[in-house]
């Protein structure tokens, strides 16, 4: 999804489902750092400024399929 790999879309999708950092990194198993740093790649990859622009990103996706 968007040119994402699995699981940066998962993490992508997490945001757009308002989880935070924190409780993504708990779901899938990784470093609260980790989670931060995929969310910040996110970000950059989409050209996203902010978790809001991923969460639209994501759901214009969605709507897509």
């Amino acid at each position: 999804m968007l040119g994402l790999t699995k699981r940066e879309s998962r993490v992508a999708e997490l945001v757009a489902d308002e989880f935070s950092d924190k409780q993504i990194s708990s779901l899938l198993g990784m470093s609260y750092g980790e989670a931060k740093k995929c969310v910040r790649l996110i970000r950059s990859r989409l050209r996203c400024k902010t978790r809001v622009g991923v969460a639209v990103a994501v759901t214009v996706a969605r709507m897509s399929k």
